[in-house]
């Protein structure tokens, strides 16, 4: 079975051990100031090294090197390789790095200079086109690794290889004048033209001339993560508003229920008491005036069970279950570790992304498209929670009505009750008949309040009226 392969250590040791980078070292060590060498790229203009643009040295795109190379090789004419064909043809097509990479997968350099496609030897039609697909081998060459740390660091390093091959076969000026590199020497970081190109790439890197960082500064990282992070967390703190809102609508539901059924049977016992009650005093009284006493009693011990625990539950607040709308995010100990956990390892990755110049785009992009995916999931859940707000309102004030309604029908057992105690106690008629009128006056005096609680109850302003608009639907 083959295993995935291994990602080599983000080191120069590592780098030191492949043999592929060994080889290109070798090759390159041999190169000299050597004027018969150079006159092989007189149909190469020089190149000025003061402002001398490197930006493009580890990107997608051509440095001054190979763009002067190639109008070259064009100007030359003659069969190019299949390898410069395929290069010239990804960099007019915009390829991007990683198809250049793919590309030049395949390509090895040999330690005495000859390049190599799939183990069999290139053959280059002029030193133009040989240079060429050389540095292009620098510039695209990771050695199969696909970290991309380490992948951008094993580019950085050929970079110095990509710069002392340019310096070696190149002619370069300096302030118009052609600089003089010592007949036969190597290449080295103390000596002019290398040193100059090595600056410039410095420059190019450190100061305000690279497009690519110029890009990665654009990017506020921080700010954008800040952002997605805040996002996140009003995503979950409604959400978890939603899911208490759900819950409590359920709630409400399930009490309306349990209180229309209360509702019936207290209605059921109003009727059958007072039917039973003044059945047997109008049409059985030999029977009412043997029952008196125990009726009496039942109905005194009733009434004040009844009226007690009626008076507490009218006097308590309305229910309103656990609706809260404006809850704070992992304001509880214990309870946040989880989203924090998951915040800090997307912003590890993201972090990781971002030291990358080469990726420093897809981290806006990918920033940006979490802030855009979080922002959507929030005016969602938005939408969800208001919708859900009306939903619950009616669910309350339906149980709420029915509350009322049934502890209205409570208390005017209660009353019943007792009005059969003073009947069954033998009071004067007159007496009876008053109590009567003045229980009839009570009782229509508190439906009318109960209706209008019913109606209004837990508003602040009973002007209001609530309806549904199309953005809470």
């Amino acid at each position: 079975m083959s295993s995935e392969p291994q990602s080599k250590e983000a080191s120069l040791s590592a780098l030191s051990a492949d043999p592929q980078f060994v080889a290109m070292c070798t090759a390159v060590q041999a190169l000299r100031y050597r004027a018969a060498d150079r006159a092989a790229f007189d149909s190469v203009a020089p190149f000025e090294l003061t402002g001398l643009d490197l930006s493009a040295r580890v990107t997608a795109g051509e440095t001054p090197f190979e763009a002067r190379l190639r109008a070259a090789v064009a100007a030359r004419g003659g069969d190019e390789s299949a390898l410069y064909v395929a290069t010239v043809k990804a960099h007019d097509s915009d390829a991007s790095v990683e198809q250049l990479i793919a590309l030049y997968a395949p390509v090895a350099l040999t330690a005495s200079g000859d390049l190599t496609d799939d183990g069999a030897v290139i053959t280059p039609a002029s030193a133009e086109e040989s240079l060429y697909l050389a540095l292009s081998l620098f510039k695209y060459c990771v050695f199969g690794e696909t970290n991309h740390v380490t992948r951008a660091l094993f580019q950085r390093t050929l970079t110095y290889l990509f710069m002392h091959t340019a310096a070696a076969v190149l002619r370069f000026t300096k302030a118009g004048a052609e600089v003089q590199a010592p007949e036969g020497s190597a290449p080295s970081a103390d000596a002019t033209p290398l040193a100059d190109l090595l600056d410039a790439c410095r420059s190019g890197a450190a100061d305000r001339n690279n497009a690519v960082l110029n890009s990665v500064r654009k990017i506020d990282a921080a700010g954008l993560a800040g952002e997605s992070s805040k996002l996140s967390a009003v995503v979950r703190q409604q959400q978890m508003s939603l899911n208490r809102a759900i819950g409590s609508i359920a709630t409400a539901r399930a009490q309306f229920g349990d209180e229309t059924k209360q509702l019936a049977g207290f209605v059921a016992l109003l009727s059958v008491c007072v039917t039973v009650f003044y059945g047997w005093m109008l049409y059985r009284p030999v029977l009412w005036a043997r029952m008196r006493v125990p009726l009496a009693v039942c109905a005194l011990t009733t009434a004040a069970v009844v009226l007690a625990v009626t008076g507490v539950a009218i006097v308590r607040p309305v229910e309103r279950f656990e609706q809260d709308y404006a809850e704070g995010f992992c304001n509880a100990a214990g309870e946040c570790e989880a989203a924090m956990e998951a915040w800090a390892s997307d912003a590890a990755r993201q972090a990781y992304v971002s030291t990358l110049d080469a990726t420093a785009a897809l981290t806006k992009r990918e920033l940006d498209t979490r802030n855009d995916v979080l922002s959507a999931d929030l005016a969602a859940i938005s939408q969800r929670v208001n919708a859900t707000d009306i939903e619950y309102r009616d669910a309350l004030f339906s149980f709420n009505r029915v509350r009322q309604a049934k502890r209205f029908v409570v208390m005017t057992l209660a009353v019943a009750l007792f009005l059969m105690v003073i009947v069954l106690m033998g009071a004067p008629r007159s007496v009876t008949v008053g109590l009567h009128v003045a229980a009839a006056v009570v009782i229509l005096l508190v439906a009318t309040l109960v209706y209008r609680g019913n109606a209004q109850r837990s508003r602040g302003n009973w002007n209001i009226v609530y309806h549904p608009g199309p953005d809470d639907i």
